[in-house]
């Protein structure tokens, strides 16, 4: 059955599985140069397409335009700008995207879920992306952020666990909560200097991850930031750091610690369960350490306390 659907000032048909075009016997659509929108919900549940040209009309590609269609690879035009909320959502045999250059937002949950997706480069263009834009997609190994972005979104990559490397570029000034967590495949981190803040739980659960170090533009490791990273041996602190929240590096392998001389609290249960930790130099103007910081630093053997204590 047949029925009729407004999009972009015209009437096309929907077919039974949801798409406002039927694809032909390959699973393909050409969409029509007079549209210059994919509309809402346009090929939701269409799990007969498999790819789609779109022209050079079509600017934006709008909230859950392809959610759980059957789309295997899509090459986005330069003329599109803008991709809405959960337009890709759950699109699981979608294992190829191509971002134009001229992209600038991409919206909440656009790509969450898209499990067959390995590889993702987001453009220079690309200044925002909403949370969740990237969350659970579970195969992706490379994750390449444009210079283009100013702050990485909560849950931006949220259970990314194939995730094993990431490079933060100096355009990003904060990492959101939970941005990275359980990217348990990790194993390398680098940020560039413009880079002031982590938020909470943004690497939680980086499990592999074995070390890493800080720009000097960094003031702020918000709550747990870096809670259940095992494999953490080698932390690298720079003279910027002035708040290290609770929790920050709880459970992790660390065994020698020298703390900056610009941190002058210790939130509470900052390092507690590192059970590696063996030597710690506390900064030169810490005034406070919260209660539990090292509780459970069963090897530790020495520690350096500054005279402000």
């Amino acid at each position: 059955m047949l029925t009729l659907l407004r999009l972009a000032g015209h009437s096309v048909r929907l077919c039974e599985a949801g798409c406002a075009l039927t694809p032909d016997a390959d699973g393909h659509v050409d969409v029509p140069s007079t549209w210059t929108s994919i509309g809402v919900q346009a090929f939701y549940g269409c799990v007969d397409l498999k790819t789609i040209t779109i022209p050079s009309s079509v600017t934006s590609i709008q909230s859950r335009a392809f959610r759980e269609s059957g789309l295997e690879s899509l090459t986005v035009p330069g003329s599109i700008e803008q991709i809405g909320v959960a337009a890709f959502y759950k699109c699981k045999k979608l294992t190829s995207i191509s971002l134009s250059n001229s992209l600038t937002h991409i919206g909440q949950t656009a790509f969450d879920s898209c499990t067959g997706l390995t590889s993702v480069t987001i453009p220079d263009s690309v200044v925002s992306m909403d949370p969740g834009a990237f969350q659970r997609c579970l195969s992706i190994t490379s994750l390449h952020i444009g210079a283009g972005m100013k702050d990485i979104a909560i849950l931006t990559c949220n259970g990314c666990n194939s995730l094993t490397s990431l490079h933060i570029p100096g355009t990003v000034r904060s990492v959101g909560a939970g941005a990275f967590q359980f990217a348990k495949d990790l194993t390398s981190l680098t940020f560039d200097e413009g880079v002031t803040e982590i938020g909470q739980s943004a690497f939680y659960g980086a499990i592999n991850l074995p070390s890493v170090g800080f720009p000097h533009s960094l003031v702020k490791i918000d709550d747990y930031a870096f809670e259940h990273t095992r494999a953490l041996l080698n932390i690298t602190f720079t003279e910027s750091l002035t708040s290290l929240g609770e929790g920050a590096f709880m459970y992790t392998g660390v065994e020698f610690l020298s703390l900056p001389n610009s941190l002058t609290v210790l939130e509470k249960r900052a390092f507690r369960g590192s059970k590696a930790l063996r030597e710690i130099s506390l900064g030169s103007q810490v005034r406070s350490i919260g209660n539990g910081s090292f509780e459970n630093c069963f090897a530790l053997e020495s520690v350096t306390f500054p005279e402000t204590l």
